[in-house]
């Protein structure tokens, strides 16, 4: 692919990607607002599997 459809499609993608990117970080407040117990224990686990 050349020119501008390998461009068009590079931009279609990215575009894709960001749109993802977002609807990840609002499903994550959602659940963060939902589930704040739960949500805190979880990252409390993970900080401590980590250290």
């Amino acid at each position: 692919m050349g020119g501008v459809i390998g461009q068009a499609v590079v931009l279609g993608f990215g575009m894709l990607v960001h749109e993802a990117s977002v609807l990840l970080v609002i499903l994550k407040r959602y659940a963060a607002a939902e589930l704040p117990g739960r949500f805190e224990v979880d990252r409390r686990s993970l900080i401590k599997n980590i250290a």
